[in-house]
C-alpha cells in the first residue's frame, strides 16, 4: 500500500512566515479547484484560524467551503478543506498538507495517496522536515522536493 503514496516538499527560500502562509493558500485554492478534499494538519493553532479567516476572503473564488474540525461533528462532506490540530477519521481525504513537526499515524499507514510538505529556511522547521523526509524515505514513499 505504501508506495502509492507521494510527498512533495515545497521549500521556501525564505524563512518568513507570510510565505509560507501565502503559499498555503495558493495550495489550498488549488485543491478546491481540482476537486481534490484535503486536511491541513497543523500543530499551530494560530496559523489554522489565520487561514481559516483568509479563505473566505480569496479573490478569484467566491466560496470556498472548508471548516475547522474541532470535533466529529464539524466533519461535513460539503467541506472541501479540512483544518485541524489533530487527526480524525476522516472519509475521503485525498491529500494531506503537514504542517506539523511529526507524522500522523494515518499518513504512516497510507491513508492519505497525497503528502504535502511546505518548509521555510526556520532551522527548527529544516531540522524537523529532514527528520519526516527520512520516514517518509524508510516508508517506501514516493518523495518529490519542489524548490520554490
Amino acid at each position: 500500500m505504501g508506495h502509492t503514496v507521494q510527498v512533495s516538499f515545497y521549500v521556501l527560500p525564505t524563512s518568513n512566515e507570510a510565505a509560507r502562509q501565502k503559499l498555503l493558500l495558493k495550495i489550498l485554492e488549488k485543491a478546491y479547484l481540482a476537486e481534490e478534499p484535503a486536511l491541513l494538519y497543523s500543530d499551530n493553532q494560530e496559523l489554522i484560524h489565520f487561514l481559516d479567516r483568509k479563505l473566505w476572503e480569496l479573490p478569484n473564488i467566491d466560496f470556498l467551503p472548508h471548516a475547522v474540525i474541532n470535533s466529529e461533528d464539524d466533519i461535513n462532506e460539503a467541506d472541501f478543506i479540512y483544518l485541524s490540530d489533530k487527526m480524525w477519521p476522516m472519509p475521503n481525504r485525498s491529500l494531506i498538507i503537514n504542517i506539523h513537526p511529526f507524522v500522523p499515524e494515518d499518513v504512516k499507514n497510507g491513508l492519505y495517496p497525497r503528502v504535502f510538505e511546505v518548509i521555510t529556511q526556520d532551522p527548527q522547521i529544516l531540522e524537523e522536515s529532514r527528520n519526516r523526509y527520512r520516514l517518509y524515505r524508510q516508508l517506501g514513499f514516493q518523495i518529490q522536493t519542489h524548490k520554490l
